[in-house]
């Protein structure tokens, strides 16, 4: 906390007691009235202020959770003018018991008007702040996007990919052409999606999902009966928007450094959950983690990159081992 929030506290809560206590109050006060009255509701507006400011700190801020937090705050909001309306009370007996001028009904008011007003000033102070992060970061991931498009493009379309599917296609044309024409279809798709990444950094996770379905028909082709390959989806995760080809890249990555690699090949499961904060999209096939410098190419370098700037190091690409399987885990705020 720094000096602005310290000042805010001090002056906003000094000029509240006063115009609350002038209020209130019909006859007029002796200076130690004054301080016996002024002091106390300082010292317990402080600290309900640095405890709200200390549990709301916990919470994950963000534009589309203010509705959920805002919810809350009407719980701390009733607390805090009991808490206040108890301990000031009680601070003024304890001083002066004979004095009888403030009621208890009206220390729960000014708990009341207190705590809201520094609740409001609080959610509407992290919204503006929040709203310019927000810009920033895009503007910033934009100019990402648009000074490495080319590298991009390279990284997220292998070109061993390319190759492989226009020899699969290639081989098809003769003995199944239906087949040969839908897979060109496919590879086309794909093709004009990743060429549009710059336009659409963002993507919903159902449609990412469509063309991983598309490829993975492709690397079926190609490995025949050596790819197995298994979709468990929740549909709530369904709607949520994903960086542009990161499931992608994950995919391609298990098979290139996994099932590619096994002579009797392997499978791939793709599992997607969400939780109440943050979307779960995990890819497991069989094989074994290899060493971070040889496993982590261009291409997870390049995403890991883009989630960083996108939600600002809030998000997590994680890599383990379990039982013969690679465990690629993806980990991002739900927005």
């Amino acid at each position: 906390m720094n000096r602005l929030y310290w000042s805010a506290q001090i002056f906003g809560w000094l000029g509240f007691s006063v115009c609350m206590l002038l209020a209130i109050l019909q006859s007029p006060l002796t200076i130690w009235e004054w301080m016996m009255l002024v002091i106390p509701f300082n010292i317990i507006g402080h600290a309900i202020g640095y405890a709200l400011y200390s549990i709301l700190a916990k919470f994950q801020f963000s534009l589309h959770l203010l509705n959920r937090n805002i919810k809350y705050s009407f719980g701390f909001l009733l607390a805090s003018a009991l808490l206040f309306s108890l301990a000031y009370k009680g601070c003024i007996t304890l001083i002066h018991p004979s004095f009888d001028s403030i009621t208890w009904i009206q220390t729960s008011v000014i708990g009341l008007l207190g705590t809201g007003i520094w609740l409001s000033l609080y959610f509407s102070i992290r919204t503006v702040k929040q709203f310019y992060v927000d810009l920033r970061t895009e503007a910033t991931v934009q100019n990402l996007i648009r000074s490495t498009e080319l590298d991009s493009l390279k990284s997220q379309l292998n070109p061993h990919f390319l190759f492989n599917s226009l020899n699969s296609i290639k081989a098809l044309v003769r003995i199944d052409p239906p087949l040969a024409q839908k897979s060109i279809i496919q590879l086309s798709d794909i093709l004009r999606k990743s060429l549009t990444i710059s336009e659409t950094p963002m993507i919903q996770l159902m449609d990412e999902l469509l063309m991983m379905q598309q490829y993975l028909d492709l690397e079926k082709i190609r490995f025949d009966k050596r790819l197995t390959y298994h979709f468990k989806l929740e549909n709530q995760s369904l709607n949520f928007r994903i960086p542009s080809m990161s499931l992608y890249l994950l995919v391609e990555n298990a098979i290139k450094h996994g099932v590619s690699k096994l002579r009797k090949g392997g499978e791939l499961f793709i599992h997607t959950r969400s939780e109440e904060t943050h979307l779960y999209i995990i890819v497991r096939n069989t094989g074994v983690l290899e060493k971070k410098d040889n496993f982590y190419g261009t291409s997870l370098k390049n995403l890991e990159r883009r989630l960083n700037h996108m939600y600002n190091g809030k998000a997590k690409l994680l890599f383990s081992e379990q039982e013969g399987m690679v465990i690629a885990t993806l980990c991002i705020p739900i927005e």
